[in-house]
């Protein structure tokens, strides 16, 4: 409980290669109650922040940059929990800004369900761009 109430905390657990974050919601008097489940005795491992800003904007500008031309708007899915976490650290406008560097809408969710388990912290979407007109060529 300490931990969890002195600083931005998330909880991981292994499973093949991958970690998946298990956010908190509330710390209440039975312990913590966690933003998805965890099957009785999984191991958790306590993690910390890794630039959620950062990483956000790195992940949008590639989405943008795949699509060859300037982006008309973005179709988001925020994850509450990386909302919480950026709300925690004091940094909700900067996550903001890295998320919408285009007009953008969409809503904040509970993650999303992949092979079978739910996935938090994440950020989906989809980027639309609109094909420039070809100019004419000289002489036509």
């Amino acid at each position: 409980r300490e931990l969890a109430s002195s600083a931005p905390t998330q909880f991981g657990f292994l499973a093949g290669d991958a970690i998946y974050i298990r956010g908190i919601m509330s710390i209440g008097p039975e312990g913590l109650v966690l933003a998805a489940p965890v099957e009785e005795g999984m191991l958790l491992h306590a993690c910390n922040s890794c630039g959620l800003v950062e990483t956000t904007k790195t992940g949008v500008q590639s989405a943008i940059a795949g699509l060859g031309v300037p982006p008309a708007g973005l179709l988001l899915f925020n994850c509450g929990g990386r909302l919480n976490l950026a709300r925690r650290e004091g940094r909700l406008d900067a996550l903001y800004g890295a998320m919408t560097p285009a007009p953008a809408a969409g809503f904040h969710t509970y993650g999303e369900h992949f092979g079978g388990v739910l996935v938090t912290y994440t950020l989906t979407g989809i980027a639309f761009g609109m094909p420039q007109a070809e100019a004419p060529e000289a002489g036509s």
